[in-house]
């Protein structure tokens, strides 16, 4: 294992932008949705656990994020954010909530990194299966029963734990690291995704995006909590 031992990313942010205010409450009641909305100069955080809450900052998948006391994974907080006149972008928001996890959680940590059991991701014998976007087109995404479309989106997303259901991080090692458009048909459930004919989700990747997905392991970026405490409920 190697570890680097780096200043926190939030202490190198007193010149960055921070939020005006934010309130922080336990999440009380069911459970009916999870995740990080951002709007204009608002983010809201939504029965998330502080463990959650370091990923989205950190733009890390949660296995990435080691270490901590147990309520770090258990309790599930509500944030709301505002940075007054200042509309956020995504990577905005995520450097804001790092400051915000060091001031109001007194959140401290270091890199390290790990090995872990990935697939890697190369160009098929036959090449890639791709389109370039259009100028002026944003990234975006929709996703069916049926398959999933991507527009201007980098082969990366392929990733994501939804929709293609991987069970483990999606490395790319095709050297490609632009954006494209592309599409997949497959059948899609809670649990799994396989192609339209049955055959696994890596025989329908290969075939209809021209890569190849095979399992492997590599070191990857972890972040290793050394300190953290419950903030209080305002």
């Amino acid at each position: 294992m190697r570890i680097l031992y780096l200043p926190l990313l939030a202490t190198a942010l007193t010149a960055q932008p921070a939020f005006e205010v934010a309130t922080i409450h336990p999440h009380q009641g069911d459970i009916r949705s999870v995740g990080v909305d951002i709007f204009g100069s608002t983010v809201a955080a939504k029965a998330m656990s502080a463990r959650e809450l370091i990923t989205f900052a950190y733009d890390l998948r949660e296995y990435q994020v080691q270490g901590g006391e147990p309520w770090v994974a258990q309790v599930r907080w509500d944030i709301q954010a505002s940075a007054g006149a200042f509309e956020l972008t995504r990577p905005q928001a995520r450097l804001m909530l790092q400051a915000l996890l060091s001031d109001r959680f007194g959140l401290r940590v270091h890199r390290s990194s790990q090995e872990f059991p990935v697939y890697a991701m190369t160009i098929a014998r036959g090449g890639v299966k791709l389109k370039p976007p259009s100028p002026l087109e944003t990234e975006r995404s929709s996703f069916n029963a049926g398959g999933a479309v991507w527009q201007n989106a980098p082969l990366d997303v392929l990733g994501n734990p939804f929709p293609l259901h991987l069970d483990r991080p999606l490395v790319n090692r095709t050297g490609l690291t632009g954006r494209y458009d592309f599409a997949m048909k497959f059948k899609i459930s809670l649990q799994e995704a396989q192609g339209v004919d049955g055959e696994s989700i890596f025989t329908a990747i290969e075939e209809q995006l021209g890569l190849r997905v095979e399992p492997t392991r590599a070191e990857l970026e972890t972040l290793v909590v050394d300190q953290m405490t419950r903030p209080s409920d305002n």
